[in-house]
């Protein structure tokens, strides 16, 4: 029986999207009515959620042999049908531009359309030749022990510390719950005192006075960590989950790890240990026993974007048969809702654009174009820091949200931020190009 081979004609860039095809084992396959022994099933990515639709069906002969395998005559023939085609809604030159940006670097970067859930751009870095598991055995054994893991999905089967961006939740928990004034001013000298433990800010000098907007800009740790105190524990936590960062909703690419909020009852049952303040204070700035996918974190960003509202996020945009018959058409779906007092969406809008104007996320600061976001450098207790970079846009702008994360790459506007920027000026050119 001869098997087609898949060709990927844009390999590593898109290999997390597509996933890769492997050889069905015999068992496996007598369980699929679509298949074969030895034939080519989906993995990872796509190819594994819409194996039937892409494997079409096979063909073949019967025919009469001779005891030396000479055919004598051919007694039937069945003609092999291609599979469905898919249409997904990530975006080509978007994605390549991503890609590259990262230079090889291990991370993640996802974009949306936070008004449907349309996935724009779903880049893990590294990744890999999906067209090796074919015929390469060597270059397979070679990236399964790869240290870089490049067969790993960082989008949703890598969880990191957020760090910083964080204090979105922090910021939206505190204004909603009037735990904060926003114009009291809070002295940072780069410590933080509570009983016999010192809490740094990641400026040692620290920034002097800063209320709420100055403090949001230049994430200033000590004021998230009066903040984190003044708004509590169960505030953080409950925030954390209404705005969307345990959600598990991805359906197109399978695999997604789920995330558990820290509560006190989870730490008691977990670790055998009562909740701190210092526990409170460190989840104020996304540090502590909080991890999360850049999905997670991403939806997260959507939510606040389009205030509220939380779409499932999608790649596969329509499924169309080889006759021309549409099997699949993807619809905007409603996965969260919250509501926050009026004014509260209105002033963290206010602080992330300050983060892009004046403060730590200048980088992406493009000249005539609206542009929120807040960076983030998340402590890594095995090793260099992870760097975050959020954002989303508004106006012309307000159908794109953006998350990169750099495993181990450091701070957050400097390792991120080039990446974000470099995304985002290709997104704007593109959208020119479409005028």
């Amino acid at each position: 029986i001869k098997s087609p081979k898949r060709f990927y004609p844009h390999e590593h860039i898109f290999s997390h999207v597509t996933g890769y095809l492997s050889e069905t084992l015999p068992d496996r396959a007598r369980a699929m009515s679509y298949s074969y022994p030895g034939s080519l099933h989906g993995k990872s990515g796509l190819e594994k959620t819409f194996d039937s639709y892409l494997f079409g069906s096979p063909g073949g002969e019967i025919v009469e042999v001779t005891a030396a395998g000479d055919i004598i005559e051919v007694k039937g023939r069945v003609l092999p049908s291609t599979g469905d085609e898919l249409s997904i809604t990530v975006d080509s030159r978007l994605q390549k531009k991503a890609y590259e940006a990262f230079q090889g670097r291990p991370g993640a970067a996802v974009a949306m359309n936070p008004k449907t859930g349309a996935v724009l751009l779903f880049v893990s870095s590294p990744g890999f030749d999906p067209g090796a598991f074919g015929d390469d055995a060597a270059k397979v054994s070679f990236m399964m022990a790869s240290p870089e893991m490049p067969l790993v999905n960082r989008i949703i089967q890598m969880k990191y510390p957020p760090g910083s961006v964080f204090k979105i939740i922090t910021a939206a928990s505190a204004l909603n719950e009037s735990a904060i004034d926003i114009d009291k001013k809070i002295d940072c000298q780069g410590i933080f005192k509570y009983g016999r433990m010192d809490f740094s800010c990641w400026k040692e000098k620290g920034h002097g006075e800063m209320d709420f907007m100055n403090g949001f800009a230049q994430s200033c740790n000590v004021y998230f960590y009066n903040t984190a105190l003044e708004t509590g524990v169960k505030n953080l936590s409950k925030y954390a989950s209404m705005m969307g960062l345990d959600l598990n909703v991805l359906k197109d690419i399978q695999g997604e790890l789920p995330t558990v909020i820290p509560t006190p009852a989870w730490k008691k049952k977990a670790h055998k240990r009562a909740w701190l303040p210092g526990d409170t204070i460190n989840m104020g700035i996304g540090q502590g026993f909080l991890w999360l996918t850049p999905l997670q974190m991403a939806l997260a960003v959507a939510g606040v974007a389009n205030e509220g509202l939380i779409y499932r996020p999608y790649l596969v945009e329509r499924i169309v048969a080889p006759d021309g018959r549409i099997e699949y058409e993807a619809r905007p779906e409603q996965v969260k809702q919250y509501n926050l007092r009026e004014g509260v969406f209105k002033l963290l809008k206010e602080a992330m654009r300050k983060v892009v104007t004046d403060g730590t996320g200048r980088v992406i600061n493009i000249e005539g174009e609206e542009i929120y976001g807040k960076t983030g450098t998340a402590q890594n207790p095995s090793g260099d820091d992870h760097a975050w970079f959020v954002s989303f846009g508004g106006g012309e702008l307000d159908d794109f949200t953006l998350t990169v994360v750099l495993e181990h790459g450091g701070k957050g506007a400097a390792v991120a931020g080039p990446v974000s920027r470099a995304i985002w000026e290709e997104y704007i050119k593109i959208k020119n190009e479409k005028i």
